[in-house]
């Protein structure tokens, strides 16, 4: 029962990586040749999961590689860019 407040945040969790996959899906595609189903987004997820393993690690890589997360762009810790 004390745990039952986590479910309206996992929701909204899950409900932001379904709308981002796309756009993941996209930015892997170049990076590599990880494809996982766009229209069954347990079975992406899982596909996920499993090539690049748990949420850490995959974080890392996609942060590292692509500037990316399992939920939108990285905005944190960006150098500042400078316009001459």
């Amino acid at each position: 029962m004390e745990m039952q407040w986590w479910i309206p945040l996992l929701q909204r969790y899950w409900r932001q990586f379904e709308f981002w996959l796309p756009s993941l899906l996209i930015g892997l595609g170049t990076a590599s040749s990880l494809s996982p189903p766009i229209h069954n987004y347990p079975g992406a997820w899982k596909v996920l999961r499993r090539r690049m393993g748990p949420v850490p690690r995959m974080t890392d890589y996609l942060v590292g590689t692509l500037g990316l997360t399992i939920f939108g762009r990285y905005r944190c810790h960006n150098p500042p860019t400078y316009e001459r």
